[in-house]
């Protein structure tokens, strides 16, 4: 079996948390106890299926450093062949594709694709279920779909369709709806879309080459990353190239405590609040405040008065305050500091 781990991503929507130079799969989660930053538990979880041999690292270039440096603050061995540093991201077809390539060389095997900005708790059962699917993932390009607790407007919807063998088909991928929307998907059944692919490289290679030839052409048909990536005019998710064409899409459903740490809203409800829903990173005084979610740098401790669903995080020289449900327009700041080309990014 082999592992690619996504970790190239900018990480702009936890920004000021998270900077340009060390984007969020790289940040330590001042939850976790061990203080292992999100792309190293992605790995420690890896190990649970494989040796460091098996498994590939896809990042940015810029970040191969981090990469490295964080590989050996765990205590991992440094593989310089297993780290795959791109020039420009090209999202995550060709991304995984080249990975298939690099690691599959010798020949075809089972390959488990994890993002590194996931939080899941019980990861026990998760490995055991990607164990169990094995089989199932030699014929078919299986993703795993998370039981939805409670309906957000944050994540992907899949409709699930008939029983296929441990798996079931995919009727139809939902991108982010609304909240009412996300309340009639969770009604009816459907699951969040995680992003965690596993399935044989041949059979992947075969329907990306069926339905992104022109992407399969370029990876395939070149050498180097900068090769490959050269020939590629515009670049495309695995879900939009493959997924939601390929007769082979398979969802195994699976319960977990599972969390995609992709915005402060997601953030916010992927952790534990006092009895009045505060999330606060320091020692905290609340008065008349409940479902806030408060993250601090410097200060020892907080106060809060009279607030209500507010996003407060100060970090790296910046303190930004948000209403919860609108912290996805840090995009739009994002952007404007990058015109302005701002040193706080």
């Amino acid at each position: 079996m082999k592992i690619l781990i996504l970790a190239g991503g900018k990480g702009t929507r936890l920004w000021p948390l998270c900077k340009k130079s060390c984007p969020k799969q790289f940040v330590t989660i001042y939850v976790d106890p061990n203080k292992h930053s999100l792309f190293q538990k992605a790995y420690l979880r890896a190990l649970k299926l494989t040796n460091q041999e098996n498994i590939y690292v896809i990042t940015n270039k810029n970040y191969v450093g981090l990469v490295e440096q964080q590989l050996l603050d765990i205590h991992q061995p440094v593989i310089s062949d297993n780290i795959i540093g791109e020039i420009k991201g090209k999202n995550t077809l060709p991304a995984i594709l080249y990975g298939v390539k690099i690691a599959c060389a010798d020949g075809d095997d089972n390959v488990v694709v994890f993002p590194s900005d996931h939080k899941i708790v019980d990861e026990d059962t998760m490995i055991e279920k990607i164990k169990n699917t094995e089989e199932l993932a030699q014929k078919f390009i299986v993703t795993f779909g998370m039981t939805p607790n409670t309906a957000n407007k944050e994540y992907g919807y899949i409709c699930v369709g008939e029983k296929n063998q441990n798996g079931f088909n995919i009727k139809e991928f939902k991108e982010k709806p609304s909240l009412k929307k996300a309340k009639e998907y969770v009604a009816n059944g459907y699951l969040w879309n995680s992003g965690i692919f596993m399935f044989g490289s041949k059979v992947f290679l075969q329907e990306v080459k069926k339905y992104s030839n022109d992407i399969y052409n370029a990876i395939m048909g070149n050498n180097t990353l900068e090769e490959c990536y050269s020939k590629i005019k515009a670049g495309i998710s695995v879900d939009y190239g493959v997924m939601e064409h390929t007769q082979l899409a398979t969802v195994v459903p699976l319960n977990v405590d599972w969390s995609d740490l992709g915005g402060f809203d997601a953030f916010y409800t992927a952790f534990k609040g006092d009895r009045n829903n505060n999330i606060c990173r320091q020692d905290v005084i609340t008065l008349n405040s409940k479902n806030n979610l408060i993250i601090t740098e410097h200060s020892e401790k907080v106060v809060i008065i009279g607030l209500n669903n507010i996003i407060a995080v100060e970090r790296n020289g910046v303190l930004m305050l948000c209403k919860k449900g609108e912290s996805y327009r840090i995009k739009e700041v994002v952007e404007q500091l990058e015109e302005e080309n701002s040193t706080l990014l």
